[in-house]
This record gives C-alpha cells, sequence and structure tokens, in this order.
C-alpha cells in the first residue's frame, strides 16, 4: 500500500471508531486527524470535509456487511432460510461487529438532507438489494406469495430498525426478540398457502417428537 492510500486508510479507520464512539456531530475532524496521525488538510484532500468522511465511513461499513451477507444468502436454501440469514448478519452488524452503524441509524434523521439521502442510496444499493432478492426468488419459486416487494422490503427493515433504536436490554436480547418477531409473526404472513402449510406440518412434526433422553451417566461424574 502506498503511503498515501495508507494515510487515507488511517483516517478512516479513525473516523470508523470516532464516529461510532461519539457520532458524526460531537466527533471532530481534529480529533480523527490527531488519532490517524495526519491533519485536517489531508483529511480534506481525501474526503472533502466531515460530511465526505462520514460518507466514506459508512460505505465502508455497508460493503463490509454485504460481503457478509452474500456469502449466507446465496447458494440453494429455502427462503425463509435465506430471511433469517441476512436478518442475524444485518443484525450483528449494528449490535457488535460495527458498532458505528448503530450511531448511524440513531443520529440518522439529524444529519443534512443531502447526506441522509447519500446515505440511504449506499444502504439500498449495498445491502437492500439483497433482501430484494430473497423476496423475488421466494415469490418466484413458490414459496412467498405475490408480494409488493418494495412495501414487504420497508416492512421488514422497518421492524429490524426499531429494534434497534429504541433497545433497551442487552445486544444478544434485542436480537433474538428482533428475529422472534420477523420469523415468528411477519414472515408467516409472506409465505404462499402450500408454503404455509408445509411449514406448519414440520412444526407440528417437530412437536410431536419425543424430547431425547439424557445420555446415562459413566464412571466418576456427578
Amino acid at each position: 500500500m502506498g503511503s498515501e492510500e495508507g494515510v487515507r486508510e488511517r483516517i478512516l479507520r479513525a473516523a470508523i471508531a470516532g464516529f461510532g464512539a461519539t457520532g458524526f456531530h460531537v466527533t471532530s475532524l481534529r480529533t480523527i486527524a490527531e488519532r490517524s496521525g495526519s491533519n485536517k488538510p489531508m483529511i480534506y484532500y481525501h474526503f472533502q470535509g466531515k460530511e465526505g468522511l462520514y460518507l466514506a465511513a459508512v460505505r465502508r461499513l455497508l460493503e463490509e456487511t454485504a460481503v457478509e451477507l452474500r456469502a449466507v444468502t446465496e447458494g440453494e436454501m429455502p427462503a425463509l432460510v435465506q430471511l433469517r440469514r441476512f436478518a442475524e448478519v444485518y443484525l450483528n452488524a449494528f449490535l457488535a461487529s460495527r458498532p458505528m452503524m448503530g450511531t448511524v441509524l440513531r443520529e440518522l434523521n439529524s444529519l443534512s438532507a443531502s447526506l441522509y439521502q447519500a446515505i440511504v442510496e449506499e444502504h439500498g444499493q449495498l445491502v437492500t438489494t439483497h433482501l430484494r432478492r430473497i423476496l423475488t426468488a421466494g415469490m418466484e419459486r413458490g414459496e412467498f406469495r405475490r408480494l409488493e416487494v418494495e412495501a414487504c422490503l420497508g416492512g421488514i427493515l422497518a421492524l429490524l430498525h426499531g429494534f434497534l433504536r429504541y433497545r433497551r436490554t442487552p445486544p444478544e436480547y434485542v436480537a433474538r426478540a428482533a428475529l422472534s418477531q420477523l420469523m415468528d409473526y411477519y414472515a408467516l404472513g409472506l409465505l404462499s398457502r402450500e408454503a404455509l402449510i408445509a411449514h406448519l406440518d414440520a412444526l407440528g412434526e417437530t412437536a410431536s417428537q419425543p424430547p431425547r433422553a439424557a445420555p446415562p451417566k459413566t464412571a466418576g461424574t456427578s
């Protein structure tokens, strides 16, 4: 990596850490410059200012999340499995692996209109496209009923964002509650009649199976 590209990467990493910790309005370019071993003119040279740096940081995190989403949702699998995997990776990005994404979500409405719109567009191109693919393919295979895909996209993301914005419990409980709400309630309404019957039959078969016997104790165990 060239020295100029190295400076750019250091600035970007410092920005992700700084914005993630204290948000857009509190985090100063001076602080980011100090943490990255650069200066404000270098930040303007590479990112054209604070909003440009913030957007670049968001884009980096969305790109990383998109790679994970593609890896877990591509291939032959039921649409419900794809949807659950999408939600698991998406929630984990906000709650654990990329804390700045949670900060962005909470302060999004306080950003300038141009920055807000740019972030929405990046999210749509990098992340929402995977969810659209899952819904469309599930509908084409007959697993989902005929849907208004864009409306369903909005509904699913609004559900997940609601849990992420207003969480009052530890991250693992937020993820569990959001997944339950999505998969046990909302997603069932997406299923075609045939797929819903098959899903309920499978749940019934699982519930009717006797519980597994505990393994026998061996000598020396208590």
